[in-house]
């Protein structure tokens, strides 16, 4: 059986228009399957009811340093592969806080960052 989210009174960003509009939207096992003025029937749905709170894409950034978490980037070079990795969790975190889901670590001088973004 196919799980179903509903989230009704979102103000929709999604590019098309200048401003926001409000509007519901029907997720379906992970995929968004209708946009609608209309909320349509909540049985056997999760609804979340966005009180007017903007819901959008999200966001991509195409130049980040993850790895690089000190301005010395020779240093940067000298962690172990694992300091690095910790070093860039709480980065990640914080983009995925902001709103980017997707992200392209422009590497760095160990290659570590093909693996993270």
């Amino acid at each position: 059986m196919s799980q179903q989210t509903l989230f009704l009174n979102a103000a929709l960003v999604d590019g098309s228009a200048p401003e926001p509009r409000a509007g519901n939207v029907l997720v379906e096992d992970g995929v968004i399957v209708a946009v609608d003025a209309a909320p349509g029937a909540r049985e056997g749905r999760e609804v979340i009811d966005l009180q007017g709170r903007t819901l959008m894409p999200g966001l991509i950034d195409c130049h980040v340093h993850v790895v690089a978490s000190m301005m010395d980037l020779a240093a940067n070079a000298q962690l172990p592969d694992a300091m690095a990795v910790m070093r860039s969790l709480p980065i990640l975190k914080g983009m995925l806080d902001r709103g980017f889901t997707t992200v392209r670590d422009v590497d760095v001088a160990t290659g570590l960052g093909q693996g993270l973004a």
